[in-house]
């Protein structure tokens, strides 16, 4: 009885052991792979675009290190950040400034962290449809009814005119009727204005 009382206590300090070693084990993992904060990244990124006030991709070296003294990362120096500006122009892109607050970083790391702020991708563009045969030529009849004099194309005038009484004033039909005359002729043609015709969603359907 007592042997197997000390077998039982063996066993149950070398479970404890292997508990222990299993828990080190891990945490040393965890550790490892947590390298570098994911939130702390972010948070740079926050700040980084705070100042990319155009999205050009680069920001202001002065403006950086000024922004950088309100963070966790306030001990990187101007002159730290002016050891990016290879190109001498005065500023610094968002990788340059990750390797440079990270020198031990691999180029694993940085792709990494590069893809924690990568922006979502757009939803895609919704399937086009062709404009049925009934719908082309409603088009095409309104396209008559638009071109007074029969030239086959549509002035502004008579665009305006066709458009008076509705919802919109006289400047925004004048720039609806520039973004649509593609060729800048000052006539809406037959393609142009079918253009301009789907594009306000009546027939719920793109050209």
């Amino acid at each position: 009885e007592r042997k197997a009382k000390r077998e039982e206590n063996i066993a149950k300090r070398e479970a404890e052991r292997k508990a222990k070693a299993d828990a080190l084990v891990a945490r040393k993992t965890k550790k490892k792979n947590a390298k570098y904060s994911k939130n702390e990244v972010l948070r740079l990124k926050e700040v980084y675009d705070e100042y990319d006030s155009d999205k050009s991709g680069s920001v202001n070296i002065g403006e950086m290190h000024e922004a950088l003294l309100g963070t966790i990362l306030s001990g990187s120096s101007e002159s730290m950040l002016n050891e990016l500006d290879k190109d001498g122009d005065g500023s610094v892109t968002f990788l340059e400034l990750l390797k440079l607050l990270y020198p031990l970083a691999t180029q694993q790391d940085f792709d990494v962290m590069m893809g924690w702020v990568k922006p979502p991708e757009p939803p895609p563009p919704p399937p086009k449809r062709e404009l049925t045969a009934d719908q082309l030529q409603e088009i095409k009849a309104i396209f008559s009814l638009y071109d007074k004099d029969g030239s086959g194309g549509i002035t502004v005038k008579e665009l305006r005119d066709a458009m008076k009484g509705t919802f919109l004033d006289e400047a925004e039909i004048e720039e609806m009727f520039s973004k649509s005359d593609k060729d800048e002729n000052m006539l809406l043609d037959m393609d142009e204005f079918r253009a301009l015709m789907v594009s306000t969603g009546l027939w719920d359907a793109d050209y």
